[in-house]
C-alpha cells in the first residue's frame, strides 16, 4: 500500500524556476550541453523541464504500489488538488467534480465553542440552533465556567470602547506634512500608521536615515568626501560582508554622489543653502470634525534643506532614497510639497533677515532611482492667492482628528485580493477583510 499526501496545486507538482538567484541552472545546462544551448533555454522550456520532472517522481511514487494507492489532497479557499489527481483519477464523462470528504472538527473546546456558535447565530430560530444555544448556556453556568463559554468572552461581540473623536475636546490636531498624502488616499492606512501599527524599520529605512544623517552633518560636501564618510558610517548598519552587502553599499555610494550632484546643481540655479533639518510649526485654526465641536489644528514637521533662490524666495528641499518618484502629473499637486510651501506662505520658518517670506517652490531630490544622476523634481511656488494646500492640510486634518477613518483603493491598482492595499488582513474592501466573527 501507498499513500500520497499532499497532492496540492503548487506543492506537488512545483513549478517554480531553480537556480535562478545564482544562474545555476544556466550554468548546469552550460556544461552539459554547452553555451548555445544554454543561452536557447527561455523561461518556459525551463518550466516544461520541471514539470517532467514532477511527473517522473509522481510516477515513481505511484509504482511502488502492488495492492492500494491512496492519493489525498485538500480543497479549501486557499488550497487547490493538485492536476496529477486526473492521473490517477480522472473524471468521467459528465462527471462535474470529484465528492469531497468532509473533514471533522478537532476533538477540542475551542472547536466547540466554534461550531456551537456557528449553529447558534447562523440557523435562525430552529431545533438546531435552540440546542446550541442551549449547550454553550449549561457550559457558561457550569461551576467552574467553562471559558470561552460564555458570549461576553467572544470576539466581535464586546461593544466599541469609544465612538469620540481620536482628538479630545481640548486638543490639538497636528499634521504632518509626510502624513497628508496617506490621508488623503487611504483614512485607514493613516491611522493604522499613527496607532502603531507600520512595520518594524527595515533596511531601506535604516539606509535612508543613514543617508539623510550624512547630508544633515555634511550639507556642502563633495563626492569624494560623502563616500569617505559613507564608508566610516557603513559598519553602523551591520551589514553582512557578502554579496549582497557589497550591492547594498555600491547603492549607497551611489546616493551619497547623487547629493553631491544635487549641491552642484542648487549652486548653479543661483540657490545657496539656509539650512537643514529646519522645524517649524504652523497654527492653522479650528477645523470642523465630525459632529463634534472644532479642535485646533497645526502643522508641524521638519524639511530636509531650506534654501533661497536670486529673488529672496525660500524653496524647500525633501531628499528621497526611496526608488519611487511621482509622475509629472503628481508634482503639480504633490501633497507634502504642497504643505512645505503653505508653512512657508504662513511664515513658519525663522529666517533671520526675511521677515515675510514668499514660497520658491518646493523640491524632490531623488537619490534612489536608478538614473545616473539626481532627478530633480520641483514643484511651482505657490500662489497666495490661491493657497490650494492650505485647504488639503486643513481637509487632512479634519480627517485625523476624527473618530470614523475610511478605507479607499487606487481604482487602477485593483480592489480585490489585497492588489495594492498595504492592509488587506484588515480592509473590509480587500477579499482578505474580514470581521473577526466572519
Amino acid at each position: 500500500m501507498v499513500i500520497i499526501a499532499g497532492l496540492q496545486e503548487g506543492v506537488w507538482p512545483n513549478t517554480r524556476l531553480r537556480g535562478e538567484l545564482l544562474g545555476s541552472t544556466l550554468y548546469a545546462d552550460a556544461v552539459e550541453h554547452g553555451p548555445a544551448y544554454a543561452l536557447q533555454r527561455d523561461p518556459l522550456s525551463r518550466l516544461r523541464d520541471i514539470r517532467y520532472d514532477e511527473l517522473r517522481s509522481f510516477s515513481t511514487a505511484v509504482s511502488r504500489a502492488r495492492e492500494l494507492l491512496v492519493c489525498t489532497a485538500v480543497s479549501s479557499e486557499d488550497d487547490q488538488p493538485s492536476s496529477f489527481l486526473d492521473f490517477v483519477a480522472p473524471l468521467r464523462p459528465g462527471q462535474e467534480g470529484r465528492a469531497f470528504t468532509q473533514v471533522e472538527r478537532p476533538m477540542t473546546l475551542r472547536a466547540l465553542f466554534a461550531e456551537l456558535r456557528q449553529h447558534a447565530q447562523l440557523d435562525g430560530d430552529t431545533g438546531q440552533s435552540q440546542e446550541a444555544a442551549r449547550v454553550l448556556a449549561h457550559l457558561a453556568a457550569a461551576q467552574p465556567a467553562v471559558a470561552g463559554a460564555h458570549p461576553d468572552s467572544w470576539w466581535g461581540l464586546a461593544p466599541m470602547t469609544s465612538s469620540e473623536a481620536v482628538v479630545p475636546p481640548g486638543g490639538t490636531v497636528s499634521v504632518s506634512p509626510s502624513k497628508v498624502e496617506t490621508v488623503q488616499k487611504s483614512p485607514l492606512d493613516w491611522f493604522v500608521q499613527a496607532a502603531g501599527g507600520e512595520p518594524a524599520t527595515d533596511f531601506a529605512r535604516s539606509l535612508g536615515t543613514l543617508v539623510h544623517a550624512i547630508a544633515q552633518d555634511m550639507p556642502d560636501g563633495s563626492g569624494s568626501e560623502y563616500v569617505a564618510e559613507l564608508v566610516r558610517r557603513w559598519p553602523a548598519l551591520d551589514m553582512k560582508d557578502n554579496w549582497e552587502g557589497k550591492l547594498d553599499f555600491q547603492r549607497a555610494e551611489a546616493m551619497v554622489r547623487k547629493l553631491a550632484q544635487y549641491v552642484l546643481a542648487m549652486r548653479s540655479d543661483g540657490r545657496s543653502l539656509v539650512g537643514v533639518e529646519q522645524d517649524f510649526e504652523v497654527a492653522l485654526g479650528e477645523v470642523a470634525v465630525d459632529e463634534a465641536p472644532p479642535r485646533e489644528a497645526v502643522l508641524r514637521g521638519q524639511v530636509d534643506r531650506l534654501e533661497i533662490d536670486g529673488e529672496g524666495r525660500l524653496v524647500v528641499v525633501d531628499l528621497k532614497t526611496g526608488k519611487r518618484q511621482p509622475g509629472k502629473d503628481e508634482l503639480s499637486r504633490h501633497p507634502q510639497l504642497g504643505a512645505y510651501q503653505a508653512a512657508v506662505l504662513a511664515g513658519g520658518f525663522d529666517t533671520g533677515t526675511l521677515t515675510s517670506p514668499q514660497p520658491g517652490g518646493a523640491v524632490l531630490a531623488q537619490l534612489g532611482t536608478t538614473a545616473k544622476g539626481p532627478a530633480i523634481q520641483q514643484q511651482e511656488p505657490l500662489d497666495p492667492q490661491e493657497n490650494w494646500a492650505l485647504d488639503m492640510v486643513k481637509d487632512a486634518a479634519a480627517v485625523m482628528g476624527g473618530s470614523e477613518f475610511l478605507a479607499r483603493h487606487d481604482p487602477s491598482k485593483g480592489n480585490h485580493g489585497g492588489h495594492g492595499c498595504r492592509l488587506p488582513e484588515v480592509c473590509p474592501l480587500c477579499v482578505r477583510g474580514r470581521q473577526v466573527t466572519e
